[in-house]
């Protein structure tokens, strides 16, 4: 029987080995494999690969993110499907054969990009042909280990950077080297230099290098789909100025490269000086106080109009709330915060100070106003009420706040004091991460790249980026103009946080640890403990404390940030003495000995900052570790059994 059996796959085989002039690896039958369908309103894909030796990764990232989708072997079935309208995004990876074998299916792609479809593609057998209908070229170089992401849309929440690329099993190739041609972009590059990736044809078709089963997890290709589905183009990033030397609104891209102008908005005199953009709508807006106008035009310069003439007498400070459809314009003067509709219409008084307000911004996540006077910063609801002051200090004349609603941060450019200021979002822990020479008249804070950008009126730096800590400041242009309003449009950054409010029976419990994963973070005074950059999808939680009992559950995440609610039971007294356990020597050189009567569960241990450095099961009742290899400090270990949790501390000398 095992002799047939040889000799039937021998055959097999031999098959295949006559049918196919490039073959990688043996290719399984065709077949229809339906997907999850219709889980998010946009994103449905159709997926076709001929063959992984090892997880594929780009299939658990579609079953991951969520997004619609159909996965099939039958090349004809994607030839003949792409170009139906019913899909967003075309995935073939030819990673068994060479692509020629799946000609009808390349054309289709091919097609279907052209037509402004976007697509994610490779071939192992370096197809130059094939290779120039997605922008690029092969560079016969072949299973490069180490791939660097350098575009920061596909380097979100990467466990490595670089990444390790490797032979999951039986691949004769797994990795090739790229070129791009004909104005392609390269967003991650081999060691030896080569393109890993490549985005071509007008930042619609990706090209992967790898095999989908050389990576270690799906997070780039979790990364990749966002990336492609919703149009987080490179070209989309541009950031929006005035330039109140000629008058003009300007933009550029985000490295200060392209500059150009999109509209004069103004002639000799005119006092340009807030803008915001309604991406929903198109529209830029921006106030003029020296003729008492709030103005908006097109986002390409055309149909300027006035909106807002003379009822504000100096409108300065500008911001808008695209959900409800409202302006908040500051008159500077007259100490008020006036509200309207985006026409103009409907003006309503709805904050009235005793000093000057310069600057406004709106926080649409947390329904909140932010506004400074010469004096504090403060915030207030939208309609205007319950103001509660954030901070007296490093506040002189600010020309502009930005909200950090996602990381909880708030920055301001702080003109009076020559200073660019960051703080909790509720004012306290306030830092100034850069002091210039000059007048800071704007500042943008980035989730893309993570990076602060400014402009400087008529100063040294002009338009720069650097660090949230000031760090590694970069001119990107200057022409020493006067330079006010800062305003970018950036892609969506499809990545989510979740917050646990943690308490007991008494309330608030502070230093509970919260691990999904391998991320932890420690509940604060608050009893709050938030992890970022999560997909779409499913994600299982476990939060602990000692002399508390463990809870765990699971949240799903689908196109929004996260609450979830804990509340931790104290331990039985019988549990904890149950689950009792030495360490010794203690303290130690990181060498030592964890002794229990318990027969199952699982130890770990931890540093001050709640970062898991080992784990264990309970195998024995003796269980040696060696961290000698860890910093000198304190660490905790926590045995966790089916009823309780048990920590101690322990110190590494």
């Amino acid at each position: 029987m095992k002799q047939k059996l040889s000799l039937i796959a021998l055959f097999f085989m031999l098959f295949y080995a006559g049918t196919s002039t490039a073959q990688n690896a043996l290719k399984p039958g065709n077949k229809l494999i339906p997907g999850v369908h219709n889980t998010k309103s946009t994103g449905h894909v159709l997926y076709f690969c001929d063959l992984s030796q090892g997880t594929d990764y780009m299939l658990s990232a579609l079953t991951a993110s969520g997004y619609g989708f159909e996965s099939t072997l039958d090349y004809n079935y994607f030839a003949d499907n792409i170009n139906s309208g019913s899909y967003d995004l075309g995935i073939l990876l030819c990673q068994g054969e060479s692509s020629t074998n799946f000609q009808r299916a390349v054309d289709s792609l091919s097609s279907f990009v052209n037509k402004g479809g976007n697509a994610i593609y490779s071939d192992w057998d370096k197809n130059a042909i094939n290779g120039a209908l997605f922008g690029l070229d092969y560079t016969g170089n072949q299973n490069l280990g180490v791939c660097t992401v350098t575009s920061p849309f596909l380097s979100i929440n990467l466990p490595e950077n670089p990444i390790t690329i490797a032979n999951p099993t039986k691949w004769g190739t797994f990795s090739v080297g790229l070129k791009a041609i004909n104005n392609s972009d390269t967003l991650a590059i081999f060691e030896n230099g080569d393109a890993a990736i490549i985005l071509g044809v007008n930042e619609s078709a990706l090209t992967l290098g790898f095999t989908n089963d050389a990576v270690s997890d799906n997070t780039l290709f979790v990364n990749a789909l966002n990336f492609m589905i919703k149009k987080q183009k490179i070209g989309d990033r541009k950031f929006y100025f005035m330039n109140r030397d000629d008058y003009n609104l300007r933009r550029c891209n985000p490295d200060g490269s392209d500059v150009e102008i999109v509209s004069q908005i103004g002639v000799s005199g005119s006092g340009q000086y807030g803008m915001v953009i309604d991406k929903t709508n198109d529209k830029i807006y921006w106030t003029d106080w020296s003729s008492s106008t709030v103005m908006r035009c097109d986002m390409n310069g055309a149909n300027p109009e006035v909106i807002v003439k003379d009822v504000i007498s100096t409108p300065l400070g500008i911001a808008i709330d695209e959900t409800a459809g409202k302006l908040y314009i500051t008159d500077q003067f007259n100490h008020k915060i006036v509200r309207c509709n985006l026409d103009g219409s409907t003006l309503e008084e709805i904050i009235t100070e005793t000093d000057q307000i310069t600057a406004v911004t709106v926080d649409i996540e947390n329904s909140k106003l932010y506004f400074a006077s010469l004096s504090s910063l403060k915030r207030a609801n939208l309609d205007g009420t319950g103001i509660e002051i954030l901070s007296t200090t490093n506040i002189a004349f600010v020309a502009q706040i930005f909200v950090d609603s996602y990381h909880e941060k708030l920055y301001w450019a702080n003109e009076g004091g020559s200073s660019f200021v960051s703080s909790e979002i509720d004012g306290t822990n306030q830092t100034v991460v850069y002091t210039s020479g000059d007048y800071p008249e704007g500042v943008w804070y980035s989730r893309t790249d993570n990076r602060l950008y400014g402009i400087d009126w008529n100063g040294t730096d002009g338009f720069f980026s650097m660090n949230t800590d000031g760090t590694d400041l970069t001119v990107l242009f200057n022409e020493n103009s006067s330079m006010v309003g800062l305003f970018a449009i950036e892609p969506e950054i499809l990545l989510w946080k979740i917050t646990f409010n943690v308490s007991d029976n008494n309330g608030q419990i502070e230093g509970a640890t919260v691990v999904i994963d391998t991320n932890t973070d420690l509940t604060d005074a608050t009893g709050k403990a938030i992890l970022f950059d999560y997909a779409a999808g499913t994600y299982h939680y476990t939060v602990f404390k000692s002399g508390h009992n463990m809870s765990e559950g699971d949240v799903v995440i689908t196109d929004h940030n996260m609450l979830v609610d804990v509340n931790l039971n104290f331990t039985n007294i019988n549990d904890l003495a149950n689950a009792k356990f030495t360490v010794s020597p203690n303290p130690s050189k990181g060498i030592f000995t964890l002794k229990t009567e318990q027969k199952s569960g699982q130890i770990s241990v931890r540093d001050l900052t709640g970062r898991i450095i080992c784990e264990k099961q309970i195998e024995a009742q003796s269980t040696s570790f060696d961290l000698s290899n860890q910093a000198k400090g304190v660490y905790f270990i926590d045995m966790k059994t089916d009823n309780s949790v048990k920590t101690q501390k322990i110190v590494i000398e």
